[in-house]
Formats: structure tokens, sequence, C-alpha cells
């Protein structure tokens, strides 16, 4: 090139009229079209030289000495070039289902150049070989594209989505292509195309809805491949359906509510007939328990009777309970309409995730930490003092505003370094800096409200500590629903949410924090119900604040060391990227996760939280450990039922939320493995920290978050789609080795836990609860199982119905067996409900 490029150069500076130059190129010449691009290229970037037509170089005057000859093609030649130009042709039109649709069409154009260089006019019998070569390319990029067979579908709902799978085999290239379903009767409605993005060298799931219409029978749905200009792409493709309609999922359901009426009756009658009996016993008994009772009223020095304060421990779990119940009920509705609001795997949903994350993990730590440790245990050992721990209570929660509310603003100042520091992708990183702006002050409302609330706990007034986070859950609610209709629902295709403005930012993270300050705020009226008025105290020396800030040190340390786990697990989920499940998802099915833990573990707990802190503070280590006795079996009783039905519905609950039930769903199975281990470690906190020891939790805490760090590391590992649920497993495991450490200190501290009695009474719930898992799983497959056209995960509905037949199922199977095996713990743990149903009271043993 650098010899022709100086003869044009030479030629150019002899002057005169432009000249018309003809070049050829060898085929000794490599001359691929990559290369030939180059070469014309160079030869058109010199300024002596500029490309012509051959029309134009044959009109021009004939070189003295050089006569052009128009030398006949040969049939075969005129047809291979017939054909190449065809293929071109073709490969133009298929490249519209690119984006740069030129990637493809100047590699076709260098490499067809090549074949039609004037060099190949010399005999050559290899041409119609390149040739073929050539075109049998072109057949293979034009069927790169194509729907791969799918076996007969049945449809046994009145709508749902069948799943077809397109693969794309080009090795460079993404692909955009519109699917459509064309039915060969009324008996099927297809409701519209689908379009879909495939990247290169993959395959990907393409959904097409459709809806039963006039009775049930075959229809063959033709199915077409098209680019988004409408070019038809590879080879059409045909599926029998198989309609259904909805027989099936109603004769499933109506099978299963015979069986729950035929099994819950037996189960029902023989308990009644168990508590018949014990009824006549307590008959023979009631004059000497008369007796008993006077000889007590008599002896006002002694302790409260142990049936009276089981009573009131009853009643205040039911009050806790019912209060976190219809707390996690509203949350759930805001979880929903959130999802609706930004999606569950898009763009904004790990930015707002993990800016959620950062306060909520600071007030996990708050509510299970600092205050459970140091709050309770002091204000009952304050309670002796003249003025019954006012003095105490009032500088306590000065001291605890004034450092929440420093910890608020020099998190919130540091936003964009917490945003980087739990591993949030770049492209994310802005958005995730605003909603970290709005969110980082619910650190100090969190925090507000964890200490008022344990004091009111304290005071034995638990009802606003429970109730209050409902408040919350409605003003965010409403928050919500003006989001939504003032921005719209997110959807991928109509509405993707790719522009976030200020105010849908302020919105939806501010209406969050506004709900949580709301939350705290309302606990201030209560205070004057227990005898309290809050006056700032900022002097904080006296009043055991010493015993305190020794408490709080370990506590302190604990924070670290699980914010240093939480920092790995949320930055291993964050690195799948905004195309797969990560904190968001994490976030959501935790929430789920935390509905049973909440509505039994923490309302159990709670209530003998403070009487274990009063019978520590009295020596007394025998009503401690009947206490920590009875409320882990309580606990164990209803969390073994919910973590088996959180392991065989995690797909049906996950399609509540989501059309991408299966990302949330593996994630919620992964977690639900570990509720149990997870209620039995917070019971055994609580105990220590009834003991004024917080140096032991620290201790098996950090084993925990050792395990979840290593973990968690590993699963970088695992594929990015699956790697979410592979860290909520890292944390269920993590939690069975935390649960061990803690109730083997547990009893080396208290010189024993009534271990034997707790583990006989588990391993009769875990046999009932195996049980309970095969029942349900079998009844989950008698519905149709969780594909994408099974009636438990084909619409939100259906999945609500669906998991609400197979819970109840799952209770009475798990009843039944418990029966079955004698538990004595099944009926002190029922005798709430079978007492109100029957009309009179009974004291639980």
């Amino acid at each position: 090139m650098s010899k022709v490029n100086a003869q044009l150069a030479l030629i150019a500076q002899e002057g005169g009229d432009a000249r018309r130059l003809l070049v050829a190129l060898d085929r000794s010449w490599p001359s691929s079209g990559t290369q030939l691009e180059r070469t014309l290229n160079s030869l058109f970037s010199s300024p002596w030289s500029a490309p012509a037509s051959f029309s134009t170089v044959k009109e021009a005057a004939t070189t003295a000495g050089l006569d052009l000859v128009d030398a006949p093609e040969s049939a075969d030649r005129i047809a291979g070039i017939r054909g190449l130009v065809q293929d071109e042709g073709a490969l133009g039109q298929f490249a519209t289902v690119l984006e740069d649709p030129t990637r493809l069409t100047g590699r076709t154009r260098a490499e067809l150049l090549t074949l039609l260089a004037i060099t190949w006019q010399n005999p050559r019998t290899d041409w119609m070989t390149a040739v073929a070569k050539e075109r049998g390319r072109t057949v293979d990029i034009l069927h790169s594209i194509r729907i791969l067979p799918t076996e007969n579908v049945n449809l046994v709902s009145a709508q749902g989505s069948i799943p077809f799978t397109v693969s794309n085999e080009l090795p460079d290239d993404a692909v955009t292509i519109v699917l459509t379903a064309s039915p060969s009767n009324s008996r099927l409605e297809v409701d519209q195309s689908t379009t879909k993005r495939i990247l290169q060298d993959s395959r990907a799931t393409v959904l097409i809805p459709v809806k039963a219409k006039v009775g049930n029978g075959q229809v063959v749905l033709s199915l077409h491949l098209y680019s988004p200009t409408g070019v038809p792409i590879g080879d059409p493709t045909s599926v029998t359906v198989d309609v259904h309609a909805d027989w099936e999922g109603i004769g499933a359901i109506i099978f299963g509510i015979l069986l729950v009426l035929l099994f819950g009756f037996g189960i029902v009658r023989n308990i009644l007939r168990r508590r018949s009996k014990g009824a006549d016993e307590e008959t023979a008994d009631a004059d000497a328990d008369a007796d008993a009772r006077m000889r007590l009223l008599m002896r006002p020095s002694l302790r409260t009777p142990r049936s009276v304060r089981v009573a009131s421990v009853g009643r205040a779990s039911a009050l806790l309970a019912s209060g976190t119940l219809a707390s996690r009920l509203l949350g759930f509705a805001k979880a929903w309409l959130l999802v609706q609001a930004i999606g569950v795997v898009s763009f904004a949903a790990n930015a707002y995730g993990t800016a959620t994350i950062i306060p909520n993990s600071l007030y996990a730590i708050i509510a299970q930490g600092i205050l459970n440790a140091i709050l309770v245990p002091q204000i009952v050992r304050a309670s002796v003092n003249a003025d019954g721990g006012r003095a105490y209570i009032n500088k306590l929660v000065t001291l605890g505003m004034v450092v929440f509310a420093a910890v608020a603003i020099v998190a919130t100042f540091l936003a964009p370094v917490l945003i980087v520091l739990f591993g949030v992708p770049e492209s994310q990183r802005e958005l995730a800096t605003a909603f970290a702006y709005w969110s980082l002050p619910q650190i100090f409302f969190l925090g507000l409200y964890t200490l008022l609330g344990e004091v009111l706990n304290a005071r034995k007034s638990f009802g606003p500590f429970t109730w209050a986070p409902a408040l919350n859950n409605v003003v965010a609610i409403i928050l919500l629903c003006v989001f939504i209709v003032s921005f719209g629902a997110n959807s991928p295709a109509l509405n993707p949410h790719a522009e976030w403005t200020p105010a849908m930012v302020a919105l939806l993270a501010g209406g969050a924090t506004l709900g949580v300050a709301v939350q705290a705020i309302v606990l201030f009226f209560f205070w004057r119900r227990v005898g309290l008025r809050f006056r700032p105290d900022f002097r904080w020396r006296g009043v055991a604040l010493g015993s305190a800030g020794k408490a709080a040190g370990w506590t302190l340390a604990m924070l670290i060391v699980t914010q240093l786990a939480g920092v790995v697990e949320v930055n291993v989920a964050n690195s799948a990227g905004p195309d797969f499940p990560g904190s968001f998802v994490m976030s959501n099915a935790w929430l789920i996760f935390m509905l049973p833990h909440g509505i039994v573990a923490v309302s159990i707990v709670t209530a003998y939280y403070t009487r274990m802190a009063e019978h520590a503070h009295s020596g007394l280590v025998d009503d401690f450990r009947r206490d920590f006795s009875s409320a882990a079996r309580s606990i164990q009783l209803f969390i073994v039922l919910a973590s088996a039905g959180l392991v065989v519905l995690a797909f049906p609950i996950a399609r509540v939320f989501t059309s991408n039930f299966e990302a949330m769903g593996w994630v919620l199975m992964a977690y639900a493995i570990g509720l149990v281990p997870f209620s039995l470690v917070f019971m055994a906190q609580r105990a220590f920290y009834s003991l004024g020891d917080t140096r032991t939790p620290f201790l098996f805490t950090l084993a925990q978050a050792a395990v979840i760090v290593v973990g968690a590391i590993a699963c970088l590992a695992v594929a990015p789609e699956l790697r979410a649920a592979a860290i909520a497993l890292i944390v269920s495991i993590a939690s069975f080795v935390q649960a061990v450490l803690a109730f083997a200190l547990l009893r080396r501290r208290t010189g024993g836990i009534d271990g034997q009695r707790i583990l006989t009474s588990l391993w009769r719930f875990l046999l009932a609860g195996l049980a309970a898992v095969v029942a349900g799983a079998g009844f989950l497959v008698l519905l149709g199982g969780v594909g994408d056209l099974a009636f438990p995960t084909l619409a939100p509905v259906q999945a609500v119905i669906a998991s609400a037949v197979i819970g109840v199922v799952m209770t009475l199977v798990y009843v039944g067996f418990l029966v079955i095996l004698r538990s004595p713990d099944l009926e002190a743990g029922l005798a709430p409900i079978l007492n109100r149903a029957g009309g009179r009271s009974r004291t639980p043993r």
C-alpha cells in the first residue's frame, strides 16, 4: 500500500485533468473481508485519490494502448453471483434484529466484495467452493435465531402465560425479537405478542399470555418470530395446547376442602375428648384448689401464683401477637405496593433496597442488641429507687436521643461513602445515594421508637410498641398509592422508570421516613398512661449509667461485627448486577420470613423478657430456667410449622408479590430453612441480656458473622441468578451454628436450661413438621405445581387461594401428628383457642 500511495502522489503532482484508475486485487493477496475494508479505507483517506463508480470509469477516455473488452461470464458464475447478492439482501433484512445492523451488514458486504474481485476472472476451480462456503455461512446466520422445540402444553386455568425458549446462536451480538402466536380455534385467545432481548450465544424464555375461552380441547398455536421492524426471522413452528380451563384447579380445591374438614373434625374431636376427661379431674379437686387460693390470698408476702403469672404472660403474648399480625399484614400490603411501584428486578429496585438496608440494619442491632441488652434490665433495677426509676428513664432516653441523632446526621453526610461500601454498582450509585439521603434519618426515629417502646414494655404496657408499626405502614401505603397515581406503576415495557426526578425520590424514600417518624412520635402519647412524663435530662452522671455503658461496650462490638458481615453480604448480593436478584429481592423475602418470627417469637419473648429479668435480678434461677424452657417450647411449637409452610409455599407466596416468583421463591425457601434456629437465637440473646450479660452474645454472634462472611464470599462463584438464594442459605446455616453455641453457653452459665425437655419437644415438632411438608408438597403438586401455567403460581389471587388451602392442610397434618405423638406442649399451645371455643378457662400447664 505504501508503494501504491507513493505512485498516486507522483501522478497527482504531474497536474492536469483527473485520471481514472481501475485497480484489481490479485487472488494471492490475503483477501479477508476485514483486510479488504482496511485497504479501501487507506486508499480513500489519502488527499490525492477518491472513490468512483465503475460506470464513471467506463465512460472516461480510454488510456492509449488499452482496450476494454466485454468478456462473457459463465452461467455458473452468474448463478453464483446472483445467489450472493440475494443472500446479502436477506442478511440486510435479518440484521434488523440487531441494535446496530451494520455490525452484520458491514462484514457481509466486505466478504461479498472479496468474492467479486476481478482476480477471480482467471480460471479458478476453487471459486465455486468459496461461494458455497460463504452461502453456507449465510444460511447458518439466518437460522441462528430460532424457537426451540416444545412439548405439548397443558392449560389448567382460565388464563396464564405459556413459556417458549428462543435461542440466539450469534456469538457476538445480542438481538431483539418479537414472538407472536396464532391459535387454530376459538378455545384460546392470545392477548398480545411479546418482545424480548436475548444476549449473544444464549437462550431466553419468552412468555405468551393466553386466555381460555370456550370449552375444553386441543388448540394448535402457530409461532412466528419477527424483528422489531416486522421482518420474519427463522422458521415458524407450532405447539399443541390442551385446554382444561379451571376444572382441575377447582376439583383439587374441593378435594382439599373435604380432606381438611374430615381430618380437622377427627383432630378436634380427639382433643376435646382428652380435655373432657381432664375437666372431670378438675371438678374433683375444685374444693382443694379454692382452699389453696384462699390461703395464698391470706399470705400476700408470697409470690404471685404460677397460674396467674402464666395467664398474664398469655394475655400479653396475645396482645403482642395481634399487634404484630396487624402490622405485618399491613407491611405485606406496603411491600406489594412497593414492588408494583419499582419492580423486583429493575434499575431502581436494588438501589432503593440498598439505601433502606443501611438504616434498617442499624435498627435491627439497636432493637435486638444495645437497647434490649441495656434498657429493660437497667429499668428493672432502677425501679426500686424512690421515684420509681423516672429520673433514670429520662436520663437514658435523653442520652439515647442524642446518640441516635448524632449517628443519623453523620450517616446522612456519609451517604455516598456508605452506598459504595455496600457494593452498589456504579451505574446505580447516583440514584441509590439520592434514596439514602432521604432514608438514613430513619436511624434516629427507629432508635427513638425502640427507646420509648422498651420503656413501655418494662412498665408492662405492651400494646403501643407492637401497634405503632401498623400506623407506620398505613402512612407508607397512602404515600405509595400517591406515587403510583402520580408516576405510574413499574412496567419493563411500558413504564420502566428509567429517569428518576427529585420529586419521585422524595415521595418514595421520604414517604418511608415519614412513616417511621410517625411510628416513633406516637409512643410519647402513651407515657402518661404508665405514670411517666418525658423531660430532657442531660445530667448523665449517676443512676447506674456506668453499668449500662459497660453493657453497651460488648453490644457495640457485636454491632460492628454484624455490620461488617452485613456489608459483605450486601456487596456479594449486589455483585449479580441489576438484571438479577439482589438486595431488594432479599429484603422482600426477609420481610416474609420475619412475619412468623415477629408474630410468634418476638411476642412470646417480649412477654417473658421482663419477668426473666426480674427473676435474674432476684436470684430466682429455677424460675428463670422454667420461664426460658416454657418460652422456648412455645416458640418451637409454632415456628416449626411456619418454617415448613414457608418452604413448601415459597413460590406461591412470592407470586403474590411479583410475576418473577422464581427469583424471590428460592431466596425465601433458603431463609425459611433457618427460621427455627433464628428464633431460638433471639430467645437465647434475651435470656443473656436479662442476666446482664452482653459479652456472651457477642461471642456466638462473632461465630455467626464468620460463617456468613466466609460463605458469602464463596457465593461469588455461584451463578448470578442463584447468588441471592445461596447467600440466604448461608445465613440459615450461620443461624444454626449460632443457636447451638448460644444454648450451650447459656446452659453452662445457668447450670441447665431444661434441655432434655426442650429437645424432646423439638424432635416431636420436627417429625410433625416433616409430615406436614410431605402433605403440603403433595397437595401443591396436585394443584399443578409451580410452573408458569400452574394454578398456585398463575396469578396473585390463585396464589393466595392455593397458599390458604395448602396451609390449612399442613396445619391439620402437623397438629394431627402431634396428637399421635402425644406432645404435652400441644394442648398448652392450643389452650387459649380451645378455652374460648368451649366457653371456659383453664390454666395451661
